[in-house]
């Protein structure tokens, strides 16, 4: 099964509606290389779009239903609208064995996973927006077809410009965030920078099978 993601980093601020802040931090970065490759989401339209964490796990026989749900019927009907990330989390499913030897958790979701974090207590989990669409965060696969277009309906709090520019020599990626305010806000927010890799193949479970 595909679909193998990694954490980044994870940035907090407080915001208060439109107020300004008067000595915001700034970072500066001394930028290395010569050969780099930028991207921006500049030029698109703002609208809210919904986030699909899949947690899941190697050894999970029915993980990969819910991998085919998303791969086969969730993004070929919401296309760019809906942005998916898998986490393999935890020492039920994702921890390595004699069989399963690779380690794809992270630090990060393995904090999501934890009592302090959302509490994952089955697989495959799905959190929609992070959000209680009323039975819950932890949702079962069988029902995100039924709670995304909920999710759609979110307010469109804020946009973010994200421009990024990756250094082909050097490997280097610079991530620049800028969140505008649709609307008045007054509750804290926590920007959290992720990027995500795919086309990893490695073993596993499926039903009594094992496959690549």
């Amino acid at each position: 099964m595909k679909r193998i993601f990694l954490f980044l980093a994870i940035a907090s601020v407080a915001i208060v509606a439109c107020d300004k802040v008067s000595n915001p931090i700034v970072v500066k970065n001394t930028v290395i290389g010569s050969k780099f490759v930028t991207n921006n989401n500049d030029g698109v339209a703002g609208f809210r779009k919904v986030l699909l964490e899949d947690y899941t796990g190697q050894t999970c026989p029915n993980c990969p239903t819910a991998a085919d749900l998303i791969t086969f019927t969730l993004v070929p009907d919401y296309n760019e609208t809906l942005i998916v990330v898998a986490v393999h989390q935890g020492n039920t499913y994702a921890k390595p064995t004699l069989s399963f030897t690779n380690d794809f958790r992270t630090t990060a979701g393995e904090e999501w996973g934890k009592s302090s974090g959302f509490g994952i207590g089955f697989y495959p989990c799905g959190l929609i927006n992070r959000t209680d669409y009323g039975s819950g965060r932890q949702i079962a696969n069988q029902a995100w077809p039924s709670v995304i277009p909920k999710a759609k309906n979110d307010p469109f709090v804020v946009k973010l410009n994200v421009n990024t520019s990756y250094d082909t020599t050097v490997r280097s990626l610079s991530v620049k965030v800028k969140g505008t305010f649709q609307k008045a806000y007054t509750g804290a927010t926590k920007v959290q920078v992720l990027y995500t890799e795919d086309g990893i193949v490695g073993k596993q479970k499926k039903g009594s099978a094992d496959i690549e």
